[in-house]
C-alpha cells in the first residue's frame, strides 16, 4: 500500500527528488521534461513507484515557490525535501496572528507513507471572495486516515488527512494562483 522507503531513499540518493530543486539549494535546478521522463521510465517497472516520485520530484519544486524564508528552512541542511499532497481547496483557512488557522479533510495525498510534509489546499476569506491557498503543514500535526485500499496504484499510499485546526505560519502559506 505505500512504495518501499528503500525505493524512495535509492531515488533520493540518486538525486532524483531534487532533480527540480534550484542548484542554490543543492538540486539541480531541471525542468519538467526531466520529471515527465523521470516518471515515463521508472512507470516501465512500477506504476506506483514512478506516481510517487514524480510527486516527490514536483512537490520540491513546488515547494520553492514559498516564502523565501520558508525555503530556506526547508532546504537548510538538505538538498530535497519529502512532501505529499493535493490541492483541491476542499479545507479552510482563517487568517489570524502570525499565520492560518487551517481545518478540514483532504484526500488523495499520494506520497504520505514516504513523506514529512503535507501541501493542502484550502479556501481563505479575503474582503468579498474566498482565495484558494496552499499550505504546507508537517506530516505530524495532521491526522492521517489510513482509507487507501485499491486495486490500480495501490502502492501509492494516496491517503486522506485532516485537521480540526492547525495554525499554519506564514511563510508556509500561498495563494495556489501563485503557487
Amino acid at each position: 500500500r505505500a512504495v518501499s522507503q528503500e525505493i524512495v531513499d535509492r531515488a533520493e540518493r540518486a538525486g532524483l527528488i531534487a532533480a527540480m530543486v534550484p542548484k542554490s539549494y543543492g538540486g539541480d535546478g531541471l525542468g519538467f521534461d526531466v520529471l515527465c521522463e523521470t516518471a515515463r521510465i521508472l512507470a516501465r517497472g512500477d506504476a506506483s513507484a514512478a506516481w510517487t516520485i514524480a510527486f516527490l520530484i514536483e512537490h520540491n519544486w513546488l515547494a520553492c515557490h514559498l516564502h523565501l524564508d520558508a525555503q530556506q528552512e526547508l532546504f537548510a541542511d538538505r538538498h530535497a525535501v519529502t512532501i505529499a499532497g493535493a490541492l483541491a481547496p476542499t479545507g479552510t483557512g482563517e487568517k489570524v496572528d502570525g499565520g492560518y488557522l487551517v481545518k478540514g479533510r483532504w484526500r488523495y495525498n499520494s506520497a504520505s507513507a514516504n513523506s514529512d510534509w503535507i501541501i493542502i489546499g484550502a479556501l481563505v476569506q479575503e474582503q468579498d471572495e474566498q482565495v484558494p491557498y496552499a499550505f504546507l503543514i508537517p506530516k505530524a500535526d495532521l491526522d492521517v486516515h489510513d482509507d487507501w485500499f485499491m486495486s490500480g496504484m495501490s502502492a501509492t499510499s494516496s491517503v486522506t488527512v485532516s485537521s480540526e485546526g492547525v495554525l499554519v505560519p506564514d511563510r508556509f502559506a500561498i495563494e495556489i494562483e501563485l503557487f
